[in-house]
């Protein structure tokens, strides 16, 4: 391991921490898609039903509606794949046995910066 490689387990851990984010953001990105969606609607139901005076604004109010929408649509289509390949049976396995890596690489990194040598000969006596 060279110095400006660090350690390794930090490397597994930042993975698992994008992978555990990513799970959480794709939930919060999926709620906030559909939030949007419901007062798209409400937006064009307004426009549809509502009176003529105040259509300029809802439809200033619609275009940052959408817009606010694809940020949370285009998310979770680039996250999805990641999401369901952990959220599934054999993610959840691998990803448990990436922890459990983790794990052992931190205690044998941690091994290998407390050893020592204790000489079992010494040339004086």
């Amino acid at each position: 391991m060279s110095k400006k490689d660090g350690k390794y387990s930090v490397k597994l851990a930042d993975f698992l921490n994008f992978v555990t984010e990513s799970i959480v953001e794709y939930s919060r990105h999926e709620r906030e898609c559909k939030a949007q969606e419901d007062l798209t609607q409400d937006i064009l139901h307004e426009l549809e039903l509502g009176p003529a005076d105040n259509k300029n604004k809802l439809a200033t109010k619609l275009k940052n509606t959408r817009k606010e929408r694809r940020i949370h649509k285009d998310y979770c289509e680039i996250h999805e794949a990641l999401v369901h390949f952990f959220e599934s049976q054999d993610g959840k396995i691998i990803r448990n046995r990436l922890t459990e890596i983790l794990g052992a690489m931190r205690k044998q990194e941690q091994h290998k910066q407390n050893r020592y040598y204790v000489p079992r000969f010494k040339e004086d006596q």
